[in-house]
C-alpha cells in the first residue's frame, strides 16, 4: 500500500511542474506581446508624417508644384476638394498667408494684407480643384508652408457671410 501512495505523490508532483510550467509561459507571453508592441509603436512613431498622412483625413488637400524655391519665386498652388460639400475660398490674389517653421513650430509670416473686397466672382466655389499662382514676399530662407482658410455654408461671398470656416496647410517647402 505504501508504493501505491508514493508513486501517487510522485505523479501529483510531476503534474505540478507541468502545470507551473504553463502558468510559466502565460505570464511570459503577457509579458512579452505588450513590450514587443510598445516598441512596434515607438519604431512607427519616429516619423510622425506618415502616421499624421494616414491617420488624419481632410476634406481640403493644398500642395504647391514644389519643394525647393528661391526667394521672389512664384508659387504655384493647388486646391482641391477631396469631400462632398462645397467648399469656399478667396481669390488667389488674397491667398497670401504664410508660416516659417522655427525652432520645430509653425510662426505666421507678415505680408501686407490689402483691403479684401468680394464680388460675386470673389469667392471660388464648388469647383473640385483650382490652381494660384501667389507669392511669397520674403527674402528670407528657411522651411514655410501654405496656409488657406476654407469656408463653409456661405449665403454670399464674403468671410462674414458663411456660417463656419477651417484652416487648412499646404504641403512644407523650403526657400534657398
Amino acid at each position: 500500500m505504501k508504493k501505491k501512495t508514493k508513486k501517487n505523490k510522485i505523479n501529483k508532483n510531476k503534474n505540478y511542474f507541468q502545470d507551473t510550467g504553463l502558468y510559466f509561459e502565460i505570464i511570459l507571453m503577457i509579458i512579452i506581446i505588450p513590450l514587443f508592441s510598445f516598441f512596434v509603436i515607438t519604431v512607427f512613431n519616429q516619423n510622425n508624417n506618415i502616421i499624421r498622412k494616414v491617420i488624419i483625413e481632410e476634406d481640403v488637400k493644398i500642395m504647391t508644384d514644389k519643394v525647393f524655391y528661391i526667394a521672389g519665386d512664384e508659387i504655384k498652388l493647388l486646391i482641391e476638394n477631396v469631400s462632398e460639400k462645397p467648399i469656399y475660398f478667396e481669390p488667389c490674389e488674397y491667398l497670401n498667408k504664410f508660416e516659417k517653421r522655427i525652432e520645430g513650430r509653425w510662426k505666421k509670416v507678415l505680408t501686407q494684407y490689402d483691403e479684401k473686397k468680394y464680388d460675386e466672382l470673389g469667392f471660388k466655389t464648388e469647383r473640385r480643384m483650382t490652381n494660384c499662382n501667389i507669392k511669397l514676399e520674403t527674402k528670407e530662407n528657411g522651411i514655410f508652408r501654405v496656409a488657406v482658410r476654407v469656408y463653409y455654408d456661405c449665403e454670399k461671398p464674403g468671410e462674414e457671410m458663411c456660417k463656419y470656416s477651417k484652416m487648412f496647410y499646404s504641403n512644407e517647402f523650403e526657400v534657398l
